[in-house]
């Protein structure tokens, strides 16, 4: 958990890394046509449609690739985020499913001490809001088991639905 420091420090941080990536996309779109310009200044603007068919090869076989290069990254990226979604979905219903069990077999602690253990494997994946609340929930099923006392049927429910809502996301 951050500190109201760190948080600023994180959003500071955060900012600045945006600005960063700004700059250098602008400095990857413009070098180019600089490096042509200062190489190219002491000659006038042409007229001859070959030479602009020229400068357009050039800009064409420059560009092309600093494309390539971003459509590469972009598909990494998006499937790295795909595969962690899908490892969120994974997890997500896993816990609903034995939170059912828990449900099913009159509480029974071995399958609590399941739901613990893998929401405690499971918890870079999980919100924290959701793993919190989970947490509770596997501690209110222990009361229950312990004590015959009451479960609150509401803060359940609450939970089921946060995990649907991630699940249909």
């Amino acid at each position: 958990m951050c500190g109201k420091k760190e948080m600023k420090f994180q959003k500071c941080m955060k900012k600045m890394r945006g600005r960063l990536r700004k700059f250098a996309i602008l400095v990857v779109a413009l070098l180019p046509i600089l490096i042509y310009c200062i190489n190219f200044y002491k000659f006038s603007i042409s007229d001859n449609p070959s030479d602009w068919a020229l400068f357009g090869e050039y800009i064409g076989g420059i560009y092309s690739v600093i494309v390539a290069l971003l459509v590469v990254y972009l598909t990494r990226y998006l499937s790295k985020e795909d595969n962690k979604r899908n490892k969120l979905i994974e997890i997500v219903e896993s816990l609903y499913q034995q939170i059912k069990v828990i449900e099913n077999n009159d509480y029974d602690y071995s399958s609590i001490a399941k739901l613990r253990g893998d929401i405690n494997l499971n918890e870079l994946y999980l919100p924290e809001n959701i793993k919190n609340k989970l947490i509770k929930l596997a501690d209110q099923f222990n009361e229950y088991k312990d004590n015959n006392g009451e479960l609150d049927l509401e803060f359940k429910k609450s939970v089921m639905d946060s995990l649907k809502n991630i699940y249909e996301q």
